[in-house]
């Protein structure tokens, strides 16, 4: 019997290690994040199928996006940081080599220029790798990002309609967003941080028709001039010239931009998805009202509980926190956006607390609990609720 279960044990774990060592998909981090570790191991793993097949289009993409994705993660401006194999340009060289028509050479050569801001020189290539196969969904948010910026909202409309037929973008994080455009109010201006605020609301809009009423201005495009000038001119207001020179740090620039969208958009209201930098708003923190996933600026004081109420628990959709039924592939990219919830959740806990309607307390208090032991927040939260006692 003990040798059964020692051969048992044994092929468990050669089992465990052939899986560990299994080369797997490669995704961008706004749809998937991984570790380092792991990023490296399928960086290295990726290579070896390179050299088994130097034809294999899809080996070297995957080769590609690991690399990539160790080198954005670092934060570091150098062609190659720990864990990374080659060069991202090392690597394109070889593919310009060997699979210069393939789709994933074209589209690779678009999204490598991203790094080295020239989307427009290289949008043919992502142009050609669409026309190679429509159905991949990595392609949809360039080729939106390129119709809003150079305001073809016709184009703009038929990509997200596109990319949301391919049934490809989270539940999770569509969910998300309904509730971040239902924290808006009518005719408001939301600001927004990256993909995953950004294009979702976009497609909920021109998709399912749902708060066309908003306009949701991306900070990341917003440093684009001639988009920024086209912006502006929509808004009514004076352009923002942006002398780099004097730019120190990123909390600087973010900062003067948080300032000008707050002082010249005086006709309509003005929030900042909670998502966003708190350094775009720090100068004016005590302006900045939460009405549900969102904050409002406001110079004017005034009680956001009411609103905040109205939002979360006459608008927002928040089954899908408490069970889901689909295998997400992004799981742990919602459970992250899911800790948002908390900092309104507790405002209304806080309320119901005072108001001694315990019972909703309770509710809030039990949300708050299971969300934050999926965000990572957890030991913040118990913390909190400690000092309540």
């Amino acid at each position: 019997m003990r040798i059964i279960f020692s051969f048992i044990l044994i092929s468990l774990i050669q089992v465990s290690i052939s899986k560990a060592q299994k080369p797997e998909p490669v995704y961008g981090i706004a749809r998937q994040h991984q570790t380092n570790e792991w990023y490296t191991q399928q960086a290295a793993l990726w290579k070896t199928e390179t050299e088994k097949n130097p034809l294999n289009a899809q080996a070297w993409e995957y080769y590609y996006r690991a690399n990539r994705n160790l080198l954005v993660c670092s934060n570091k401006n150098e062609p190659v940081v720990q864990g990374m194999t080659d060069s991202l340009e090392g690597i394109m060289n070889k593919m310009s080599q060997l699979i210069p028509e393939t789709y994933e050479y074209n589209y690779l050569l678009y999204y490598n220029g991203i790094l080295k801001n020239d989307r427009e020189n290289n949008y043919n290539n992502l142009l050609k790798a669409f026309s190679i196969d429509p159905t991949r969904t990595e392609l949809y948010p360039d080729l939106v990002v390129h119709a809003e910026t150079t305001r073809n909202t016709k184009e703009k409309k038929e990509y997200l309609t596109k990319w949301y037929n391919l049934n490809e973008l989270s539940p999770g994080i569509l969910n998300w967003d309904y509730n971040l455009l239902m924290s808006v109010a009518n005719d408001g201006v939301l600001i927004t941080n990256g993909d995953n605020d950004t294009f979702p609301a976009w497609m909920l809009q021109e998709v399912k028709n749902i708060r066309t009423d908003i306009k949701v201005i991306n900070l990341s495009l917003f440093l684009l001039d001639d988009y920024r000038k086209a912006l502006c001119d929509e808004l009514g207001i004076k352009y923002l010239e942006i002398d780099y020179d004097k730019i120190t740090s990123n909390e600087q620039l973010n900062t003067l931009i948080g300032e000008f969208l707050v002082n010249n958009i005086k006709k309509r209201p003005v929030y900042f998805a909670e998502s966003c930098d708190p350094a775009y708003y720090k100068t004016f923190e005590d302006s900045m009202y939460l009405e549900g996933l969102a904050f409002r600026f406001s110079e004017k004081k005034y009680d956001n509980i009411p609103v905040l109420q109205k939002n979360m628990e006459q608008k927002f959709l928040l089954d899908y926190l408490q069970i889901s039924f689909v295998n997400e592939l992004s799981a742990a990219i919602v459970y992250n956006m899911n800790g948002n919830y908390i900092a309104p959740m507790i405002s209304l806990y806080d309320y119901y607390t005072e108001k001694k309607q315990n019972e909703k307390a309770a509710h809030y208090k039990n949300m708050i609990m299971e969300i934050a032991k999926t965000s990572n927040m957890k030991a913040e939260v118990e913390q909190y609720f400690n000092k309540k006692k």
